[in-house]
């Protein structure tokens, strides 16, 4: 896009987005860089708890970078969602202040500010990250902690009814197709746009040929990763003799002694560039979830960069990923898929299919998009 006009956005994030090390951070790390590169200037508010540092980085990258303490445990007691209430900071309101630039908030977790009223004629775009009352009904589902259980439970109404509040926002930005079709359905007076996720994969490299082993990789502290890798094992590399590892963050003592008792390679908290050679290098890239819900940011390097990519339609729900992806939600036939693909060359057909469908949105035509909306 050329002759752009200089632009000020403020942007709202519930997490500090980088490292770049989850989806809803990976999603916000590349959109800022991608906004970044059309000229626009970023002041980042970013709230943290202890298990993220200030960033040099965003600091390097944006206009100003400022932060707020996320609350916690009192911040339950409330009929405001705990993701919402514990978001909620004097100083940024005091700072949204000091400029008239628009206000993207990432995710429904940073909209306690919203519906403010010296914010209202403000302009005011929400970054949808995810229905999240049934992101988190479906995390109350597979559960086993029965006090966690019950937290979640209590959340998802919560966010059922709060999500009302997104009548304040001038424009709605989904993830993906079926997200977007729910809240036009929610707010039919308002603009309801899909842009898909930001990444760091904007070009198909693939290699051709052969790999000699499947993969699984994903932030192994999240229960339905968790759930999703012990699935894999029992049920579905069994008695298959495939060379299977998994990789992610963070594996506990449960997971690890089942890979060690199955013969299963975990490669715990790889690097990047590892990750990278892993997913590059196997035969077949292995994704499956529980949860009918999310954007599945992980399929980006899977589809991007690695063979062939087996899944269940859980991973591929609202998007055009099932065109390139072997689907299927029954272990029997999942095992099939993964015996008859360990003996299948990937071959440049298959890459530029994949380039076909995946290679028609950019990082930055993406940021365009967004661009003309503020």
């Amino acid at each position: 896009m050329e002759n752009l006009t200089k632009k000020f956005l403020n942007i709202i994030t519930y997490d500090v987005p980088y490292p770049p090390d989850y989806g809803g951070m990976i999603d916000v790390y590349y959109k800022v860089k991608a906004l970044i590169s059309l000229g626009v200037r970023v002041n980042l508010h970013c709230f943290w708890n202890r298990n993220k540092a200030y960033s040099e980085e965003l600091y390097d990258l944006c206009e100003n970078v400022y932060y707020y303490k996320r609350e916690s445990f009192l911040s339950n007691f409330s009929t405001i969602p705990h993701i919402v209430n514990s978001r909620q900071s004097e100083n940024l309101i005091f700072n949204l202040l000091q400029n008239e630039h628009p206000i993207l908030f990432e995710g429904i977790h940073s909209c306690f500010y919203l519906d403010r009223p010296e914010l209202e004629d403000r302009k005011k775009i929400v970054r949808i990250q995810d229905v999240e009352h049934e992101y988190y009904y479906n995390l109350h589902k597979i559960s086993k902690h029965f006090i966690y259980k019950k937290y979640l439970y209590v959340e998802s109404l919560r966010l059922k009814k709060y999500e009302k509040i997104f009548a304040h926002a001038d424009t709605l930005i989904t993830l993906n197709v079926k997200d977007q079709e729910y809240y036009q359905r929610l707010f039919p007076e308002k603009e309801v746009i899909n842009i898909p996720p930001f990444s760091a994969f904007n070009t198909i490299d693939i290699k051709e040929g052969m790999g000699t082993y499947a993969l699984f990789h994903s932030n192994l502290t999240e229960i339905d990763n968790k759930k999703a890798a012990i699935f894999l094992i029992k049920e579905v590399i069994k008695n298959t003799k495939v060379p299977f590892i998994i990789a992610g963050k963070d594996p506990d003592s449960e997971l690890k002694h089942l890979c060690k008792d199955k013969k299963v390679k975990i490669i715990a908290n790889p690097t990047d560039e590892r990750l990278d050679e892993l997913i590059r290098n196997a035969q077949v890239n292995i994704l499956v979830s529980f949860m009918p819900c999310g954007s599945k940011i992980k399929m980006y390097p899977v589809l991007y960069h690695g063979r062939h990519c087996l899944v269940n339609s859980n991973m591929t729900r609202g998007s055009s990923f099932a065109e390139v992806c072997h689907v299927s939600d029954e272990e029997s036939v999942l095992r099939n898929q993964l015996l008859s693909l360990m003996q299948k060359p990937f071959t440049k057909d298959d890459i530029e299919h994949r380039t076909d469908v995946l290679g028609g949105i950019s990082s930055e035509k993406k940021a365009e998009i967004l661009y003309q909306l503020f």
